[in-house]
């Protein structure tokens, strides 16, 4: 339940006990999907909190909301409570969704660039049990953190005596690590597009932190490509930092969070268990397949590892292409793979077209034939299609940014890659490479054909919506207030029109998809409202049928704004009658119902077409009586002469009548004289 009132001018109550102060951002807890702000609780003021407003156009993780509020985890910033309050925040003035989070009292673990080293002993006995504790009890409920950095450190407590994670739900998950915090095969994906991941992603993004906090400084800035071709090469310890013959407890802990072999890294309970002094027995720096069968030279380089000869390909495209299509490659390929992979597959992934690189004649074939490329060298890494580079439990996330940032071009390769059908092809081969990725797959099932559908509510807005069940309707017409419902659709669009904006253009794109995500009876309607474009009478009466539906089933309020805001469209459709008495009628019942901001009344009693036909065949039924009048008229206003042959002849029959009657009378006279 949230509450509009507020303890004081700046403070907004939120969930009935916390008032969050407006006027109090704290910059640094702010996270890419939210701003926060200083609060407190008001029913329990020892318990120390924060709010945190979240971006309109980017979605909680409410799934980890949810968990976390029926099972808090000690260890990291869980959610409080929740509330719709009314903000001016980095994404602009209006409602917001509001979370609280519990405040971490006593600072960061590490405040600044520079900090000392922590002695193993430190390591093992105060911060790595904590640490491990709490990743075992996130994992446990299904929940990745993939926000685990130097500065998501905190002491819960002033004393400094418990320390905490930060909260993991604000952002798209992995978008606040570096590159370097990524195991390899999630390192060249974008950082909106590195996806929920699993506990072994969070366990390698320990293994950097702890490397950090022994060596004393941070590890994980170098986010290079190069820097990603030696963890390939020497393996992501060695990498990072630590040494072939390094010896001792500290480097086999690190060791194990670092194996760049996921089924052989450290899990949450080896830490435990490491840090209690028992001996983890587990390989590490094994080989999984990543050894090529025979090595190939491209661009002057021989490799031996299908990691670093996809990071070739991803750097260097249209020679990877071009090589690609060379009679030497496909020769190799067929027994180049360890996979011993069957040369009919091959043949159907890599595409047997041949084109030139530069001159193909989709723009996205070429970016097909890398995606292509890399989906049969590189499965574990990241899909790609030009300069997007996503996991495939990354793309909901990389869409939801490309329209937060409004970022055009990102749209234009997502619609390209969803609507051609590319994007399944590619997980196609990816699912022939990994069978544990079919099962995830499904979830895009059907973004084709929603994406190609010229229909309004369709397109690339409504694959947002369907992949965002939560998501928010992030339409600039309805910027203002916070719509995760209909009938707060309904109310935003009137607050909207009360505010000035045009009622005619009101649906664009993200409100019909949102309209047509809530509910699908909204899609015929809006196709009909597509149709009617540049056809003023038929728009108006379609858009009048859509708000007179949303009204009817989801406000049954009046909406005044947007009713003042058709009328004058309703007049044009009144004003072409021909019945004075129509006109007045129907304009005395559309002001009743405007007044009363009742629109599915209009939509529901007034039948414009039938009115219109009516009002023609009437007036055309008096055109014709008047016509046929206005012709009599004229004919018997026509001077008659003595020659008139139509006056003649009618001279000839009366004259003819009247001897009748002449004759009639005479001979009816002389039977009766002859019987008298």
């Amino acid at each position: 339940m949230v509450s509009n009132t507020a303890s004081t001018a700046n403070e907004a109550i939120v969930a009935d006990r916390f008032a969050v102060d407006l006027m109090a951002p704290l910059p640094e807890l702010d996270t890419a999907g939210g701003y926060a702000f200083a609060a407190r609780d008001v029913v329990d003021p020892r318990q120390k909190v924060y709010g945190l407003i979240q971006r309109l156009d980017v979605p909680r993780r409410d799934v980890v909301v949810s968990k976390l509020k029926s099972r808090l985890v000690k260890g990291v910033l869980c959610p409080r409570g929740e509330g719709i309050v009314t903000a001016s925040t980095g994404d602009g003035q209006g409602q917001r969704l509001c979370t609280i989070v519990e405040f971490p009292a006593g600072g960061r673990l590490i405040d600044g660039e520079h900090f000392s080293a922590f002695s193993e002993r430190t390591l093992r006995q105060e911060i790595l049990p904590q640490l491990a504790r709490t990743l075992s009890d996130l994992h446990d409920i299904d929940i990745t953190h993939r926000s685990l950095t130097l500065h998501d450190l905190y002491y819960r407590d002033r004393e400094r005596s418990e320390l905490v994670l930060g909260e993991c739900f604000s952002a798209p998950p992995g978008v606040h690590l570096s590159s370097a915090q990524e195991p390899i095969e999630r390192a060249l994906a974008l950082p909106a597009g590195r996806g929920i991941g699993d506990p072994a992603c969070d366990m390698f993004a320990l293994g950097t932190l702890i490397m950090s906090l022994y060596l004393g400084r941070d590890v994980t800035q170098n986010g290079s490509i190069s820097f990603l071709e030696q963890r390939i090469q020497l393996g992501s310890f060695v990498a990072s930092g630590g040494t072939h013959d390094g010896t001792g407890p500290i480097n086999d802990l690190l060791r194990g969070l670092l194996d760049d072999n996921a089924e052989k890294r450290w899990t949450a309970d080896d830490v435990s268990n490491w840090a209690e002094g028992l001996t983890i027995r587990k390989g590490t720096m094994s080989d999984l397949g990543w050894a090529l069968n025979r090595p190939l030279s491209f661009q002057g380089r021989n490799f031996k590892d299908r990691r670093l000869l996809a990071l070739a390909f991803a750097n260097a495209p249209r020679e990877a292409i071009e090589f690609s299509q060379t009679e030497r490659f496909r020769h190799w390929i067929t027994n180049g793979l360890a996979e011993g992979l069957s040369e009919d597959w091959l043949k159907r992934a890599l595409d047997s077209r041949q084109f030139k690189a530069g001159h193909a004649d989709d723009a996205g074939e070429e970016a097909m034939a890398l995606g292509r490329l890399m989906a049969v060298f590189f499965p574990e890494g990241p899909i790609i299609f030009g300069p997007l580079r996503f996991m495939p439990d990354g793309f909901v996330s990389l869409l939801t940014v490309s329209f937060a940032d409004n970022d055009q071009e990102a749209q234009a390769l997502v619609r390209d890659l969803i609507g051609r059908g590319r994007l399944d092809m590619l997980l196609d081969i990816l699912s022939g490479r990994s069978p544990s990725l079919r099962a995830s797959t499904t979830k895009f099932a059907g973004l084709s054909a929603m994406a190609n559908n010229p229909a309004l509510g369709f397109g690339l807005e409504r694959c947002l919506y369907e992949l965002n069940k939560s998501l928010p309707c992030v339409s600039p017409k309805v910027e203002m207030s916070y719509v995760d419902s209909l009938s707060k659709l309904a109310a935003a669009l009137d607050g909207a029109a009360g505010r000035g904006e045009p009622v005619m253009t009101m649906i664009d794109a993200h409100v019909a998809a949102y309209l047509c995500r809530q509910s699908s009876s909204f899609e015929t309607l809006l196709s009909r409202l597509g149709a009617a474009a540049g056809q003023s009478e038929a728009y108006t009466m379609e858009m009048v049928r859509i708000l007179g539906s949303l009204q009817e089933r989801y406000y049954p309020q009046g909406l005044k704004n947007l009713a003042k805001g058709i009328l004058p469209a309703l007049k044009k459709l009144v004003e072409p009658l021909h019945s004075k008495t129509r006109r007045r009628q129907l304009g005395q019942l559309i002001t009743r119902y405007i007044e009363e901001g009742n629109i599915f009344a209009i939509a529901n009693t007034i039948n414009f077409t039938a009115i219109k036909k009516h009002d023609e065949r009437d007036f055309e039924n008096v055109r014709r009586q008047i016509s046929l009048i206005d012709r009599e008229r004229r004919r018997l206003e026509q001077p008659i002469g003595p020659d008139d042959a139509r006056a003649r002849l009618t001279g000839y029959r009366y004259a003819f009548y009247l001897a009748c009657t002449v004759m009639g009378v005479f001979a009816t006279s002389s039977l009766f004289q002859l019987l008298m």
